[in-house]
């Protein structure tokens, strides 16, 4: 009788860690989707919340200043500083 009553306990016990197994394995799956469900959602946030360069720049394309233009303009006011000071 003590042989039957301990295989039966083992039987029980042997249940019980494949049913904790498998809790746990279910639970380490689910954080890991929410994890990856949510990070996803926050780079996609992130790049729905940047503004275009454009706008980040405060300018319209016609109002932007070419840079080439302005060392030529500081080039002439450099030498007309000189001549008048000689």
């Amino acid at each position: 009788m003590t042989g039957e009553l301990e295989a039966q306990a083992y039987g029980v016990l042997a249940t019980l860690a494949a049913l904790l197994l498998l809790l746990v394995t279910g639970g380490v799956i689910y954080l890991t989707v929410v994890e990856w469900r949510d990070k996803r959602k926050r780079t996609q946030e992130a790049l729905d919340s940047r503004t275009p360069v454009r706008k980040r720049q405060g300018q319209k394309k016609d109002q932007r200043k070419d840079p080439k233009k302005d060392k030529k303009k500081d080039k002439k006011k450099d030498s007309k500083k000189g001549q008048k000071s000689v």
